[in-house]
């Protein structure tokens, strides 16, 4: 059983990184830093591949390694992570464990508050958006047949500001892949601020009813209301009505 680690940053030049994350796997990081070129080289009898882009765009970058990994399960992670020693022993007991997954979530240690899987728990469609990205392992031939990749106009440097890894869990149930929440974690996240989220702005809201669109065209209104009410009174200041009329707006814009 191969595990390869895709790894996803921005402006990473060195070899520093594999050392830092504590990459105990293969890996192939994507690194988008203004400039087009591969590197490879060895760490900890590992298999290192760089690919350097002059590309924007988490969706692109988790795509550009998703198309060059080759392990039986691959690790999606970001790098502000730092993962646990024997990780890669953990993918695989937890595979073995749940033989018909085509995809785990495992929990992050550390960082800010996330939601965590206290039991091993299906994810369907009233819980898959309470899960990030850099907490998956998948069958990489179960995510190649289905076609699935990520959508490359959300998320962190690309036009809309999030929802790329809420994009991609909902395209993998709908394909049919099998996904399960276990009560294991593979790393550490950092405290650091978030890279996209920049306050409780008109792009924000804006940028959420694009996503709501983008997941339901039909029910898009009824869940960006119902965001307005769950999350109301942590953007008091800005006020709901005006919150509303932004995720409207940004509906309206792509239709």
């Amino acid at each position: 059983m191969k595990i390869q680690t895709l790894v996803v940053t921005t402006a990473q030049q060195d070899r520093s990184l594999p050392e830092k994350m504590n990459l105990r796997t293969d890996a192939v990081i994507g690194s988008q830093c203004g400039k087009d070129q591969w590197m490879e080289f060895e760490h900890n009898g590992h298999k290192m591949q760089y690919i350097y882009t002059s590309t924007t765009g988490v969706g692109i970058n988790r795509n550009e390694t998703l198309f060059r990994a080759e392990g039986d399960f691959c690790v999606l992670a970001d790098d502000d992570m730092t993962f646990l020693d024997g990780y890669e022993n953990t993918v695989q007991e937890w595979f073995e464990k749940v033989p018909r997954a085509d995809m785990l979530i495992f929990n992050l240690e550390g960082g800010k508050k996330r939601y965590r899987c206290r039991k091993v728990m299906k994810i369907n469609w009233l819980n898959y958006g309470k899960f990030g990205a850099a907490r998956l392992a998948f069958r990489l031939r179960s995510v190649r047949f289905s076609g699935v990749t990520f959508h490359t106009m959300f998320g962190g440097g690309g036009e809309y500001s999030c929802g790329e890894d809420t994009l991609f869990l909902r395209s993998c149930l709908r394909e049919g892949l099998k996904i399960y929440g276990v009560p294991a974690s593979l790393a550490q996240i950092s405290d650091d601020a978030s890279t996209w989220f920049q306050g409780y702005t008109d792009k924000y809201f804006f940028d959420k009813g694009v996503l709501y669109y983008a997941l339901n065209r039909r029910l898009c209104k009824l869940h960006a209301l119902i965001h307005c009410l769950r999350y109301r009174s942590k953007f008091r200041d800005y006020g709901f009505k005006r919150a509303f009329g932004q995720m409207i707006k940004g509906m309206e814009s792509v239709k």
